[in-house]
Formats: C-alpha cells, structure tokens, sequence
C-alpha cells in the first residue's frame, strides 16, 4: 500500500475524466494493495469485488473504464488474474483512508458519492462542507440529479450528512442549502488532524531551526568579540612595550 493511513484517488471533479463515482471507489480500493515503488499490484477480480461490496462484472466494467481513461494500465498474466500498473498520480487529488474504504455501515454508492462529493467541499477535521446545487453536482459527477438527491437523503438519514439554510439561491431563484458531511462518521477526520499535528511540528521544526541559528550567530559574535578583545590587547602591548 503506497501509505499506511490513506489512498491517493484522482480528483473526480479537476480532472474531468469520463468516469462514474463507482469507478473510483473501485480505483481506491485496486490502489490499496499497489507497491508504492513499482506502481504495479495484481489482485483477483473477486478480492476487489470483496472489498468494494459490488458484483464481479461491476468491477470487471470499471476496470475497462478506468482503463480507457489512462489510470490504470492492464497487464494481461497466463493462468493469474491481471497487474495494474499506476502511472505518476495526477496533481489533483483527494485522500481517503482505510476507514472510510472499509465502513459498513455506508452502502457502495454511498461512498462512490462521497468520493465525488469530497472533491467539491471545504474539508476540515470536523466537517467537509460543499454549498454546491444538486444539479451542480450532478452534472460534476455525471450522475442524474434524482441519484444526487437520493444519497443525501440516505445520508441524512444515517446522520452522516447535514443541510445547512444559506442565503444562496441557484439559477431557478430556489435556495441552496450547504451540505456538511461529518468527518468522523466517514472515517476521514484523523487525515486532518494529522495534517493540524505536523503544521504544529513544521511549526516548532521552524522554530528550533531559529533558534539553533540564533545561538550559532550568538556564538559566533562572541568569538569576534574575544578576537577584537585580543587583538586590542595585543595592539596596547605593541604600543606600550614602544
């Protein structure tokens, strides 16, 4: 796995590819057997079938989509299941944990949309919060807008999401509401408090650093001084002793 708290997913938004919200769920969870070295791994149809809750052809349809849009490369093998091969990672992506990949309690498509999702929202350790339209999301995702409404009502449901009245109206003069989604029912939340965890480190890194190179410059002005001290003594002998 190329990270032991989260998977690198290519973002579904940014990089306009022609893809379903399945499809990197299925990305996700091929990814998280890859050796981060090689780029390649090599699990069964079954085991991925397994891991993203869906049928064998599901996953078998993706793959041939993801395929085609050039994130992942097949490798055909003799009498074993196939390598993929990742290519660099795209500079726009999103991050998701094994938790999150893992969790029950949220349905395949759920996920495959909270994927999706998670690309159009402000994330922080609490809430990842989108004031996207329906629709707007809808057209992002290439999904019909009856399926958008549908999860959030599931997720409402679940208490995983929650609308929030804005003062935003979309085209039609309707108003918008935010949808915030709980980071610590999805699982996603520990990505941002490690993330709040070393900008305090970086921090009190930059810190040391500072002070490591005040106390060499406090040293270095001292050795001047003793040198300026010395050569002023040595300058009154010369001047005495004459």
């Amino acid at each position: 796995m190329e990270h032991s708290q989260h998977v690198q997913v290519p973002d579904p938004v940014k990089e306009k590819k022609n893809l379903k919200p399945i499809d990197y769920l299925v990305y996700a969870n091929i990814r998280r057997y890859m050796n981060k070295d090689t780029k390649c791994c090599w699990p069964s149809l079954n085991t991925v079938a397994n891991a993203c809750d869906c049928s064998v052809p599901t996953i078998r349809t993706s793959i041939k989509r993801l395929h085609k849009e050039g994130l992942i490369n097949i490798i055909k093998r003799k009498g074993q299941s196939d390598m993929y091969q990742f290519k660099e990672l795209l500079k726009n992506f999103e991050r998701f944990t094994p938790e999150f990949l893992d969790n029950k309690e949220i349905t395949p498509e759920e996920k495959a949309y909270l994927i999706g999702l998670h690309s159009q929202s402000y994330k922080n350790e609490d809430y990842a919060v989108t004031t996207y339209s329906n629709q707007e999301i809808a057209t992002n995702l290439n999904i019909p807008l009856r399926t958008v409404q549908n999860y959030n009502k599931s997720l409402q449901e679940k208490q995983i999401m929650t609308e929030i009245a804005t003062a935003l109206t979309d085209d039609a003069g309707f108003n918008v509401p935010a949808k915030a989604v709980d980071m610590h029912k999805i699982g996603q939340a520990i990505l941002y408090i490690n993330k709040r965890v070393d900008n305090h480190e970086d921090r009190i890194t930059s810190l040391e650093k500072m002070l490591e190179l005040a106390l060499k410059e406090n040293s270095s002005l001292k050795k001047e001084n003793e040198l300026l001290k010395t050569a002023k003594e040595v300058s009154y002998k010369k001047e005495y002793d004459f």
